[in-house]
Formats: C-alpha cells, structure tokens, sequence
C-alpha cells in the first residue's frame, strides 16, 4: 500500500510501486520529455527520469540524491524498476554490460559507517517502509556468516520439505573419509554395501591445470592418506567446508573414481544418476573456473554502499535535533537463478559451461551455489539466497528432478516430458566437453532420470477396444533420442550458426622421403598435420555434432500442439550398441557385419523419399546458417538447416547406363556407366563453397506436416555404407507461402495423429517433384 496519497517527490515517486502505478501516464510525466512511466510485460512499472532533472531533485528527495550518487553521469536518462514483490531497482546500461543496483533497507542498523558508506543531508526525510528489508551478503564465502546461510537451508529442507526426505540407497563405491577435525589428512575408502552414513558430493570444473587425481598407480598412497595441502583449492575448500557443517565424508570424481581405469571410469560414470540424487548436499563451485580456484573468491563490486541520511530540524531556543535513517544500494547478483538469460550472458559462471555440470545440478536432493556475489540455495521444493530476492520466474526451464517427476500420484504426461527432455539437450548443446567422447556419458544420469519418469508416466493407449489393459511397450534410448518420440527427436536444428563435426586432437604425421640415385641430396622429411574424425554417434542425433541445437526454430511452426500435426514417416527397426556397461553412454564405433549391414547405430524409417535433389549455391537474403539451398525448394519462403558448415561430394560409384541413358530405356545401344554421388558432412569443402558448385545426389525424406509447414531430412548416401543414408541437414517447407507442399498427400490422409500410414505409391508437389514410398536405413 502506498504510504501516501500523494508522493513527496514527482520525480521519483518515492521509488513506490502503488504511487507510480497511480500515476502512470503513459509517454509524457508533468515534467514532458524529461520523465515517462511505462508498464512492463510482468507488471512492474518503469520510469524513464532524465538525470539534470534528477539530480536537481537531490537535495530535497533522499531517492534522488541516492539515485544521483550511482549514477551522476551527465545527459544520461535513468531507469528504475519498481515492483510490488522486489526492491527497488536502478537499470544502467554500459558499453560492456548491463548492471542493475536494488535499493534496499539493511536487516540491521549499522551504527559505525565504513568507507563504501556516504552521509547524505536532506530537507525532509521520506518515509522508507516500503522499501523492502535485506540481510547483507557473507563476504567471505567460508565465514561463519555464509555457513550460517547452509546450516539454516538445510534445518529448513530436513523439518519441511517432504519431496527432500532421501530414502536408503547403495552408497558410492568410494567415498573421501574426513578423519578428524583441521582437516590436515583425509583418505579415500572403499564403502561396503551395508554403508548409510550421509556424504556431500562435489560439482566443479577440472579446468586445464594439471592436480592430484586418483590413477591406479596411486590408489593405494590415496587409501593411506592425503595431504590437505596437496590438494586442489576447490576440492581443499570443499572438504573444510564439509567437516564444518558436521559431515565426515564427500564424494569428488577426480579423487573417487579411478582416472585411467576404462572400466572403473564407466560403471561410476554410469551411477551418476544415483550418486547425486543419495548426496545429503552438493557443493557447486560456479564461479571457479578450475579446480586450482578458491572458493573465496569475490566479485568486490557488489559490496554495498550504506547511505545514511540526516535530516536536520531547527528546534526553540537555537537547538538543532536530526533524524537519521540508513539505505543500502548494491548492484543485484545477476548470477545463477538471478540471472534471466545465462546462455547469453558473456561472464556467466564458469560451471554453466560444463557439460558434466548440467546433470550434477539437476539430479542433486540440495545444492548450494557459490556464486562470484553470494550464496544460492537449491532443494525439490524451493529457491532462495543470501540477499533474499525472489528467483524470476523462468517456464519450461529443467532445474530440478522434481520438474521432470510431476506432482506425487500426477506423473507428467509423455509429451510433458519429451518436452522437458528437449529443454535439456538445448540447454546441454550449449556446454562445453574436454573429452568429445563424453557428449551421452555426461548426459548419462540425466537419461536415467527420464527414463524412469517415462515407465511410469500415463499413456494415451493405456487399454485396448476391449477395455483391457496393454503391455507396456519398451522404452529405447539411441544416442540421446527416445523411441515413443524418435521422429520428432530426429527433427532438431543446429542453433544460429552450423555445428561443428567432432574430432579427436590434432594428429601428427612425419613421413621421410628418400630420393634414389641421388647421394648428395639428404632424405627429406615432412611433417603433415591433419585432424582425424571419429565415429561419436548416428548422424541423426543431436549427439553426432558440436554446438547447440533447437527444437523450437523461430520459423519452424511444427510441433505436438498442431492440430493438424501428423508423422508421415513409421519406424520400422532402430537399433544400438553401446561400447561399455552403461547403456546411455558411449556407443561402439564398429558394428557387427552379419547385422544391419555392420553398422552399430541405426534406424529404419518408412515415408515419401524425393531422390536425386541438388544443393545449389543460395543467392537469395534468407542465407540461414548456410550458404546452400535446394533447387526442389523456394529459398524465399523455405528453410535448409545444414548439419554441419561444410558439405563435400564424394563419389558412391558408377550406374549402369545405355547410351548415356538409364538402363532399360533404350535397348540395343551400348551399355556404360557414369559416376553416381553423393554429399556428405565434411570439415572442409571450403573450396565447393566458394566456387558455389552444384552437388547432386542428396533426397529429401518427409517426416511430418502440419497445418503451415512440411518438414524433411536432408540425407545424403553414407561413405561408410552405400546402402544406408546419413543426414545432412533439416528442411522446412512453407504450406502457406512459396507455391505449397512438397508433397501433397492424398485426400485421405487424416488431419492429426502421432502417425499416419501410407500406402504405396507416388505424390506429385510444387514444381512437379516427386516423391515416392521408400524404406530408407539412417545411420
């Protein structure tokens, strides 16, 4: 409620929601051009206040001399936020960056003033109780001030959280024992099955520097004991942290889990998912960019600033008499849940870079945040830190476990988690691996996860026309992509710009050429440098490639909630070999030669197939993240995504011919033959790019429509297997623009289903392409 009928400044308002929402007037305030009040999309109400005409209000506003001490830049115009849940807040743009400074009330009156701390002196002094109270931030990270902070969330989550409450579950199969306090020595144990003591798990970045680990070298030095002084800083920092919260044990990877042991690394990798979720508490170490980083490291700009304001009052006989109230300002988080757009914002923490990371938040029961500004809080059932103010409110957007199990006795629809498990690979695309080779291992727990949640989750099928209850069909994972939603999965889009193929490191080559006959010339040697691809994943996985990826491409208009959303396109096999006991992770790179043609990952996929389509070089404006499009298609109104930045032409080998026709056409005239191609992904091409050559032998197969567009894959024949085809890219074709459908279904084709089957034959779409019934293998 206002704590005035009128405000004491029309300046500023008195920094107060209920004042400037009553007074909002759109473009113009009583002072013109110099001052608007504007309603935001969330409610809050901005006001647009020009500097001179602030700070010709500051000797008399105690907000506007504030205000004016943040920013006493010249010509500039302020922004201020006010909200009826928030503090107050100053929105400045830099040339660098954004910073926004809440306005708040200090828990606790400070009777001696600091040096960050200005006096101010006003005419009149306006009332402050609507500006909400803060407590102030612990400045050192591991002062008691900050285990206070942890000490009172956990007090909390154990006496009033029922979706925290853990049941029994197999511990680690090592754990760091903490064997007294000081913390001088700790060792790494083996637990035993019947082990229920609780641990705290660490999430962190390895970074590049080189620090202790355990190897099977050392496993035994590591059983025995460890130096705490031997030990990186954020594992150092971590166990202190642990012993003094009361805890006796901590799981670390690097120190856990036996580095250079394959099989160890892959049956621990593979217990990620339950390894977190038993955690009593994760420590996250966000804003350390490596394991050699303390914990105690501070952003020194958001320390407050305390503005303690006087009012001077002329009393009888010659007697002065002040009043004395104390405001804070201090430059909001911005970090963790604070921040609105981490993705975009260039000094986000380090750990929302790491891959592993993702899944270590988000299965953990509770973790704690140390952030570069504060202390964050994360449990199943709520979001809080040190300064208190509420999380934005951020829909469809994966940070617990419990956002991806529904409500107790409401498990989340299939769609509802498909939908959830899409968020989470668009949000993992965007980390960054060491190893390329754990692109599906650190998404592993996280898979788990969902797969659970999906044998439970109610399915629309549940009984048949009898009313009696269905077997429930089997959930596959294949590289990161569900079987009950393989043809949508397939559809993801590389995200801005084209991805990257991923490769192992750089490979040196050293070849000695000797030149006979000739004994005066010395052997020469060349040094050939030249970077190798591996096989990661099947080429219609998200997995297959580097960088982010969507399923919400701004032009697209496909999705579930069509209603005229239709598969055109039915699975018919799909099958997958992992490399190593866990079956989310890695995948073999060599498949069995008596099955599936030899290769190890794979799907078999029925629909309308428009062969032998050419790239062209795009000379149109809708350039999208490629240089390319097709001659089928219209770049004006459609879309071509290309996989990868580069596509090379390569050749499959040669089709029999007649005359320079088609076997058949023509008989009695001489047989021959003429090179069949095809494109494939490439790291290079560079050269095709720039000269814009045409490259045949790619073909488009639908794999679902709705009411405004058509959506295809771009495949291309698999240099690996003539037989099979590799994707190359997605192609969206405007239903509403551009000349119509592609390929126009018959008129019995229902308007909406998951799938729809097709009978064989041919259709004939825009500027008479064909496209014809074929069972194609992706691989």
């Amino acid at each position: 409620m206002p704590s005035n009928d009128r405000p004491r400044c029309d300046v500023c308002y008195d920094l107060e929601y209920e004042l400037a929402r009553t007074a909002n007037h759109g473009c113009n305030g009583p002072y013109g051009n110099d001052q608007s009040i504007q309603t935001a999309d969330n409610g809050s109400m901005l006001l647009f206040i020009l500097g001179d005409l602030v700070r010709a209000q500051s000797k008399n506003c105690i907000f506007c001399a504030l205000i004016t001490h943040v920013d006493s830049s010249s010509g500039r115009t302020h922004l201020l936020r006010l909200s009826s849940d928030r503090t107050p807040v100053i929105d400045m743009d830099s040339a660098r960056r954004r910073r926004r400074y809440e306005i708040y009330r200090p828990a606790e009156f400070a009777p001696e003033l600091d040096a960050n701390s200005i006096e101010l002196e006003v005419s009149e002094l306006s009332s402050i109780q609507h500006i909400p109270k803060r407590p102030e931030i612990s400045s050192l990270p591991l002062s008691e001030k900050a285990l206070a902070f942890i000490r009172t969330c956990i007090e909390t989550c154990a006496r009033e959280h029922n979706d925290c409450r853990q049941g029994m579950s197999h511990p680690p199969k090592r754990l760091i024992h903490i064997q007294d306090s000081g913390v001088a020595f700790v060792k790494v144990i083996e637990t035993s099955p019947d082990f229920r003591e609780p641990y705290i798990a660490l999430s962190y970045c390895w970074g590049q520097g080189v620090h202790l680990k355990t190897t099977q070298s050392n496993i035994l030095d590591m059983m025995t004991g460890i130096e705490c002084t031997d030990l990186p800083s954020v594992i150092s920092d971590a166990i202190r942290i642990t012993d003094m919260l009361g805890f006796r044990y901590i799981w670390v990877d690097s120190l856990c889990i036996i580095q250079d042991d394959l099989r160890d690394w892959e049956e621990e990798s593979a217990r990620m998912c339950a390894i977190y979720e038993g955690a009593y508490l994760t420590i996250a170490a966000s804003s350390a960019e490596s394991a050699n980083v303390s914990l105690s490291q501070r952003h020194a700009r958001h320390e407050p600033t305390i503005f303690q304001c006087r009012q001077t009052i002329d009393c009888a006989a010659g007697n002065e008499a002040s009043n004395t109230i104390q405001l804070a300002v201090r430059e909001e988080s911005g970090y963790g849940f604070h921040n609105e757009d981490a993705a975009r914002r260039p000094d986000r923490e380090p750990l929302h870079d790491r891959g592993w990371t993702l899944q270590e938040a988000i299965l953990s029961t509770r973790v704690v945040f140390y952030t570069p500004t504060e202390l964050q809080w994360q449990c199943l059932a709520v979001q809080t830190c040190e300064c208190q103010v509420p999380p934005p409110t951020k829909p469809g957007v994966i940070t617990t476990r419990a956002h991806m199990r529904g409500h107790p006795g409401k498990p989340r629809q299939l769609h509802e988690i498909f939908a959830a498990w899409d968020r989470i690979v668009e949000t993992y695309t965007e980390r960054l691996l060491t190893n390329p080779d754990d692109k599906l291992p650190a998404l592993s727990g996280l898979a788990q996860l969902v797969h659970k949640n999906l044998s439970i989750a109610p399915r629309a099928n549940a009984v048949d026309e009898n009313n009696e209850t269905l077997i429930p069909r089997q959930i596959g994972y294949i590289a990161g992509l569900w079987s009950d939603d393989l043809i949508r999965a397939m559809l993801w889009v590389p995200l801005q710009m084209a991805a990257q193929l991923p490769s192992k490191p750089l490979q040196t080559t050293t070849v000695t050429a000797s030149l006979a006959g000739t004994n005066n010339i010395p052997n020469t040697t060349s040094i050939i440098i030249e970077e190798i691809p591996y096989y990661r994943a099947p080429s219609f996985s998200w997995a297959s490639v580097d960088g982010p990826v969507t399923y919400r491409p701004r032009e697209s208009n496909l999705s579930r909630d069509d209603i005229a959303y239709v598969e055109t396109a039915q699975i018919t096999d799909v099958w997958s070999q992992p490399a190593g006991v866990d079956s989310y992770g890695r995948l073999t790179s060599a498949g069995n030669p008596q099955i599936r043609g030899g290769s190890c990952t794979g799907v078999v996929l029925r629909a309308p197939l428009i062969e032998d389509c050419t790239l062209v070089w795009n000379t149109s404006k809708n350039m999208h993240n490629s240089p390319w499009t097709l001659r089928e298609i219209e770049p004006l109104w459609d879309s071509l995504w290309l996989d990868t930045g580069f596509v090379k032409r390569f050749r499959v080998g040669d089709v029999p011919v007649l005359g320079g026709r088609k076997r058949g056409s023509n008989k009695g005239e001489l047989e021959g033959t003429t090179p069949r191609w095809s494109v494939r992904r490439s790291y290079g091409g560079r050269r095709d790019a720039e000269k814009g050559v045409d490259m045949g032998g790619v073909c488009l197969l639908m794999m679902a429509q709705g009411a405004r567009v058509q959506r295809f894959l771009l495949l291309g024949v698999s240099p690996s297997d003539p037989d099979a085809y590799e994707r190359l890219g997605i192609v969206t074709i405007s239903r509403v623009s551009g000349g119509g459908d592609l390929v126009r279904l018959s008129g019995g084709i229902p308007l909406h289903g998951n799938g729809v089957e097709l009978e064989d034959g041919e259709w004939m779409g825009k500027g008479g392409v064909v496209s014809r019934m074929r069972t194609v293998t992706i691989i």
